[in-house]
């Protein structure tokens, strides 16, 4: 029946649609890339980063798609976004009376209202091109891809390590600050730096994609190859990404927490995916014990560089007894700098930035309440925190009931994050927004790609 092949080539799928869709979820992952880390290229003009660029064409389709609403006379704002622009007018007119009152200049947070409506236009225009590859836009799915960027970004970022050549390749194209400049070459040697994710900002990407990963695990059963691959790529974020910025041990101390929590281990009973856990870490540390040995002794040795810097804390304690670092040192300095007049408190010094130092913040200081606290008091550190907490309970109502532990770990992860850095979350967040309520999981999930 087949001699002549009609009715096998008709059973075969069309290459072609499968081409297709490859390079449109090979896209979409780029676009999502630029989204999540903003990277400003030196050939973009105006300084522009690649989250702007994202919405402008999120502005354009967004017009163009109410336009037509309007000829039909079908105008409307969602009750989220209008919520979202209550809260960010208060922060705007406390930031004008910081700034009338203190007689300062510093427009930090002037910005700041404009940068979440870019946000919003840039989610935008990657929601709709979500909806042109797939019929429903689930929670998993847009988690997977949020997590395939991030691990994406580990990687890259081990083999910038890794290849000097190759760093300096990709880093020319980039538009960097002077200080961000002599803080990559300092820190270069013994630090794994990404591709426009620096420093503390790694932390945070990388301890929310820990987080959805524990949450993926702990409310969907899955056999054990697939439990296997998100149970690697945890580890290969946390490890990685704590040689990038240690405070993703953030991320991963919440995952245990999410991990624990009314799980059949605190009872005492021995499920099949504590099981699959056990399995996952032993194969998984046999596999990198293997590709360490085997790697050539340079790269071994600056391996244990990387490893030095961001496992300081636990090797400084296994060897003193004392849990500390350079950094935690320096972080103690910035808490005996409180503010000493009452005004401060009530409205801030209208200052983010040091005047003096425009490379430096307002007093020195990195840990974010207390940068929020000089620059426009309680009252604006208030409206700032009940800004994100609001948007983030907001968006997660819009999720299935048993996705309740993603809003108290993205605030836990937001408030702890703030006692090291200025820390904001909504950007990651508000990919969710766009959540179908009605969707299945959607099966075909981007890590198999």
């Amino acid at each position: 029946m087949n001699g002549n092949g009609t009715r096998l080539n008709n059973k075969m799928p069309d290459i072609n649609v499968q081409i297709k869709s490859i390079i449109s979820k090979s896209l979409l992952l780029i676009i999502l890339f630029l989204y999540i880390y903003s990277i400003q290229f030196f050939f973009i003009p105006f300084g522009l980063g690649s989250r702007v660029i994202l919405a402008i064409c999120g502005i354009v389709l967004y017009f163009i798609k109410q336009y037509s609403h309007l000829i039909k006379g079908k105008l409307s704002i969602n009750k989220i976004n209008y919520i979202i622009g209550f809260l960010l007018i208060n922060i705007f007119v406390i930031t004008i009376i910081s700034l009338l009152y203190n007689c300062t200049h510093d427009y930090s947070f002037i910005k700041y209202p404009i940068s979440i409506l870019l946000i919003m236009f840039s989610a935008y225009f990657i929601s709709f091109l979500f909806k042109k590859i797939y019929e429903k836009i689930s929670f998993n799915l847009v988690a997977n891809y949020i997590i395939t960027v991030i691990f994406c970004q580990v990687i890259l970022a081990a083999l910038l390590f890794i290849s000097p050549s190759f760093k300096n390749l990709l880093f020319s194209m980039l538009s960097l600050s002077d200080l961000d400049k002599m803080l990559i070459n300092e820190t270069g040697e013994f630090r794994l730096i990404g591709f426009g994710s620096y420093f503390f900002g790694a932390g945070i990407t990388n301890s929310f994609a820990l987080i959805l990963i524990t949450i993926i695990l702990k409310k969907r059963k899955f056999n054990f190859n697939k439990f296997f691959l998100y149970i690697s790529v945890f580890f290969l974020i946390l490890i990685i990404g704590i040689m990038m910025s240690r405070t993703t041990i953030i991320g991963g101390s919440i995952s245990i927490l999410i991990a624990l929590h009314k799980s059949k281990f605190m009872k005492f009973k021995i499920g099949d995916k504590l099981i699959y856990l056990f399995k996952s870490i032993l194969i998984f540390s046999i596999l990198i014990s293997s590709i360490i040995w085997i790697l050539p002794s340079r790269l071994k040795d600056n391996l244990s560089l990387a490893m030095n810097f961001g496992f300081e804390l636990a090797i400084n304690y296994f060897e003193s007894g004392e849990l500390e670092s350079a950094s935690t040192d320096r972080l103690k300095e910035m808490y005996d700098v409180y503010p000493t007049s009452i005004k401060t408190y009530i409205i801030g010094d209208g200052h983010y930035i040091d005047p003096q130092n425009p490379e430096s913040y307002y007093k020195h200081i990195d840990v974010g309440y207390l940068r929020l606290l000089y620059y426009f008091g309680i009252i604006g550190l208030l409206s700032y925190f009940v800004f994100q907490i609001v948007a983030i309970k907001l968006i997660n109502d819009k999720l299935e009931r048993k996705y309740v532990s993603l809003f108290t770990s993205s605030v836990l992860l937001l408030l702890i994050l703030n006692l090291k850095g200025f820390t904001d979350i909504f950007f990651l967040f508000y990919l969710f927004y766009f959540v179908n309520l009605k969707s299945v999981d959607d099966n075909r999930k981007l890590i198999k790609l």
